[in-house]
């Protein structure tokens, strides 16, 4: 029997907690049903899109089955709702989930939802904060009861993209997930793909032809697409010519063979480059961030804008990949109150450390240093700035 994932996140997300959740929010049911209903399938379609990469249907596999997950947060949402610090445990759980989920689209899928929904974007990362656990632990639940492999995940992710294609999302949350249209997604890998596990690597999806099934069919006769040959005749030759042939075979093979070898070391070097450069282009997969990096703040202001979100979910996917302990620094000027200079400093500083946070860097990779004072000529930009650097 096909699952249908959206139709059960439906049944998790009804009425009930559609009033719970609108209340907490201080938004209209009519507006939150809304954020949920696009909120979902936006997940479900970045996750569908990234299980057709081998090396994306093996991450999501390492998150589904990782200790952050909860199979049994269904039967636990109604006393999440109800209890304050249920609920911030959650949804700090939640927003890191939304990192490996999202990467560096976090922020712009939260600004496209929130104009698609007509919520404030507080209110749409919330929801989402709320609904990636959810999601994620109904497909632990399939995982464990199925005893599905990483290739097993994938497949039923990619079962989904009809179901997906019904349903529809608008393109400001296709494009802020980072393709076209709902038919990119579907048209985007063969329905059925199954992806294989071996010991060496999480996974290695391989598409699944029409010559290929799950199951061999006992009733299924074998049939060759081109006769065998028959054997040709023995025939007398001289000795002479078979060795002349010999030797040419030989020179041909060690010819080739020296080409072959020129050929794959050029392929590989290139290969690397066009990933390097593709993978750059697409931002599916980031080069180090270069560090240090700079936010940027408004007079008088800590938030942080979409804009610099991406950069820090930048910095931070790329600080877990090469285990780099970060070391983050406000700046202010001495003109007016220093101590009120001071203090915006830190708050803008801790601002930032909690978006790392949330982008899935621990705690304890985050050092904080003492806000410090511009000198110089500077503009006054570079004196509302936090400064991202690698710990020496």
């Amino acid at each position: 029997m096909k699952i249908d994932i959206l139709d059960s996140m439906s049944s998790m997300l009804g009425g009930s907690f559609i009033r719970q959740a609108s209340t907490l929010l201080g938004e209209t049911e009519e507006g939150t049903r809304a954020g949920v209903r696009s909120g979902v399938p936006a997940l479900l379609a970045s996750l569908v899109r990234d299980s057709a990469d081998p090396a994306g249907a093996a991450e999501i596999y390492r998150t589904v089955t990782g200790n952050a997950v909860d199979p049994g947060i269904e039967g636990k949402l109604g006393n999440i709702l109800g209890s304050r610090g249920s609920l911030e445990s959650t949804l700090s759980t939640g927003e890191s989930l939304l990192g490996s989920v999202l990467g560096n689209r976090t922020g712009g899928l939260t600004h496209a939802l929130s104009q698609v929904a007509g919520i404030r974007p507080s209110s749409a990362t919330t929801l989402l904060a709320i609904a990636a656990p959810l999601l994620l632990g109904f497909l632990k639940k399939q995982v464990t009861q199925g005893r599905l492999d990483a290739g097993g995940l994938a497949s039923l992710l990619l079962s989904q993209r009809s179901v997906l294609q019904k349903v529809g999302l608008d393109e400001r949350i296709t494009s802020a997930l980072g393709f076209g249209s709902m038919d990119t997604l579907v048209g985007s890998a063969p329905e059925g793909t199954h992806a294989r596990v071996s010991e060496s690597e999480a996974v290695r999806p391989e598409p699944m032809t029409g010559n290929t099934r799950p199951h061999a069919d006992p009733a299924a006769k074998s049939t060759r697409a081109y006769p065998e040959p028959p054997p040709e005749p023995v025939r007398r030759r001289s000795m002479l010519p078979w060795a002349i042939g010999l030797a040419v075979a030989v020179l041909g093979l060690a010819f080739l063979l020296n080409r072959s070898m020129q050929n794959r070391d050029t392929r590989t070097t290139t290969a690397a480059a066009t990933s390097e450069d593709r993978t750059t282009e697409t931002g599916t997969r980031l080069r180090v961030a270069s560090l240090p990096a700079q936010v940027y703040f408004q007079p008088g202001e800590a938030d942080i804008d979409n804009a610099d979100r991406q950069t820090l979910a930048e910095v931070a996917r790329s600080a877990r990949a090469s285990g780099t302990p970060l070391v983050v620094t406000g700046y202010t000027d001495q003109t007016g109150d220093a101590q009120q200079n001071l203090e915006l400093a830190k708050s803008r500083a801790d601002a930032v450390r909690e978006a790392l946070v949330q982008e899935g860097l621990s705690e304890s990779s985050i050092q904080m240093k003492e806000p410090e004072f511009v000198t110089g000529s500077g503009s006054p930009d570079e004196a509302r700035r936090v400064e991202i650097a690698a710990a020496e």
